[in-house]
């Protein structure tokens, strides 16, 4: 097998990990990936010995503790995270609800970091942080997904088998909005709200948002969709986002590019 081919596999083994599926066996693997079961056993032998696996006594494989240090080497090296996490706190503190960090990575919306809402009635965090879900039923994807070009849009929807009709024309207006709703579509017991957050460059690069029942309000208010806007432009601000000079950046490359023609 090519060497891509190998490490395509290989993040594919990975990704069966999950809450509801911790443990896998090589029998499972290779039925679940449809390869055969040499293939399968090379996989997850090669992802023990480089520590990313760990083979039990049983003789089915689980995660190994190597991820989790990656983790932190990657968490430790995304500096910004600090910034939303102080605001994040302050967003918690503010409308006692959860709140969320996510980023897209490889067509999947991954949860970065979460604060359990303090309030009696707030929803408990139902996935660890790392945790990659499906992006265009949630809030936070949705801001992702609105940054995004349309044909990268299309293979992510593709990947997950999505419809695309009059998607196009929500992420329009979701850009144009600064903020995305999420409507007791993924849960009919939750509502969630979110807005993007963006670098230096004015790239969207992570997005924040707040879940709550739905059965509190009937909906989110347009306190709760303003403190989530401002948190995301609070935050934006702290890892130097101005928009005055991104727009003119922008506007002085499109000048560039006119007398280059």
């Amino acid at each position: 097998m090519p060497v891509l081919g190998t490490i395509r596999q290989a993040g594919e083994v990975l990704e069966l990990f999950n809450r509801s599926h911790p443990e896998w066996g090589v029998r499972q693997v290779a039925r679940a990936l449809e390869i055969p079961k040499s293939n399968a056993h090379q996989l997850l032998s090669s992802l023990e010995a480089i520590g990313l696996l760990h083979r039990m006594v049983t003789g089915r494989y689980k995660l190994g503790f190597k991820i989790l240090t990656l983790g932190q080497h990657l968490l430790t090296n995304t500096p910004w995270r600090d910034v939303a996490h102080r605001a994040m706190h302050n967003l918690e503190a503010a409308c006692s609800e959860t709140v969320y960090l996510g980023v897209l990575d490889g067509g999947q919306l991954i949860f970065i970091d979460q604060i359990p809402g303090s309030s009696s009635s707030a929803i408990e965090p139902s996935e660890n942080i790392g945790h990659a879900t499906t992006p265009h039923t949630n809030a936070l994807g949705r801001v992702l997904l609105a940054s995004k070009p349309w044909r990268i849009v299309q293979n992510t929807l593709e990947q997950h088998k999505a419809q695309l009709l009059d998607f196009k024309t929500e992420l329009e207006q979701i850009s144009e909005q600064g903020f995305a709703f999420e409507l007791e579509e993924t849960n009919t017991l939750e509502c969630s709200v979110a807005a993007p957050i963006r670098n230096h460059n004015g790239d969207v690069i992570a997005a924040i948002g707040v879940s709550i029942y739905a059965s509190k309000t009937r909906g989110i208010t347009d306190d709760l969709q303003e403190a989530v806007v401002q948190t995301a432009a609070l935050i934006s601000r702290g890892i130097a986002y101005n928009p005055e000079f991104v727009a003119e950046n922008r506007t002085q490359a499109r000048l560039v590019g006119r007398k280059a023609k």
